[in-house]
């Protein structure tokens, strides 16, 4: 239950602040740009919005850092951690309420973008099923992106550093392509190979957003986010103890 507390307190924190309709805003200004001058929206087949989802990632990759940076800086900073890590309850109840705080607000920011789907069937028949498949690949990698976001977060006491590094981590995963180690140094291993390949994050997301992917895709963003989640426990344990 306190979970759920924490989890309702942080999102309507956003709120009670014009940080969150700042967001939403630079959300929907980033994404109609990005889709209609970026991915050139009117000019190719959009029946499915590739011009849309493409951009989605790099996009998140610029907001989620905001919508995380907050969570334990302000925490640390105003000296509420002692009475947060007093409670009677484990630092991964804690931690799973301020994650899943900062991806309802990113669920939100996927639903304010709906009119961009409305207006595909202005010119075309949108392809519903394609739409919703890439609009539930967009929040899988949002949960990833937070999951990050939060556990920088809680080795930070200034937002501001938090945002920034924030920023870093998670273009470092945006970007992360090994397929040129494979070439630069021929590798001939069949594991190593399959190791290298399953670090592309680009490929799991083009997999996902195609309708073509596989539980490796999936596997790639639940494992990021298991992963953030137990080092951002970690984080918060070692603040209680």
């Amino acid at each position: 239950m306190l979970a759920l507390r924490i989890l309702e307190k942080e999102f309507y924190a956003y709120f009670r602040t014009s940080l969150g309709h700042f967001i939403i805003g630079v959300y929907l200004l980033l994404s109609m740009l990005s889709a209609f001058y970026g991915g050139y929206f009117f000019e190719v087949n959009n029946n499915a919005l590739p011009s849309f989802f493409m951009f989605q990632p790099d996009v998140f990759a610029l907001i989620v850092p905001a919508i995380t940076m907050k969570l334990w800086a302000d925490e640390y900073k105003s000296g509420t951690i002692e009475l947060l890590l007093t409670q009677p309850v484990n630092a991964f109840t804690l931690v799973l309420g301020k994650f899943f705080a900062a991806w309802l607000f990113c669920t939100l920011l996927l639903f304010s973008s709906i009119s961009i789907w409305g207006s595909v069937g202005f010119y075309a028949q949108p392809d519903n099923l394609a739409i919703v498949a890439s609009y539930a690949s967009c929040w899988i990698v949002c949960g990833a992106f937070c999951a990050i976001g939060c556990t920088v977060s809680a080795f930070s006491k200034n937002p501001i550093s938090s945002y920034l590094v924030s920023l870093i981590a998670i273009f470092l995963f945006r970007i992360a392509n090994l397929d040129f180690l494979l070439k630069l140094f021929g590798f001939s291993n069949d594991l190593l190979i399959r190791v290298l390949k399953s670090l592309n994050f680009d490929a799991h997301y083009q997999n996902l957003i195609s309708g073509q992917f596989s539980p490796d895709d999936i596997c790639y963003f639940l494992l990021l986010i298991a992963g953030s989640l137990i080092l951002n426990t970690a984080a918060v344990d070692y603040k209680k103890s």
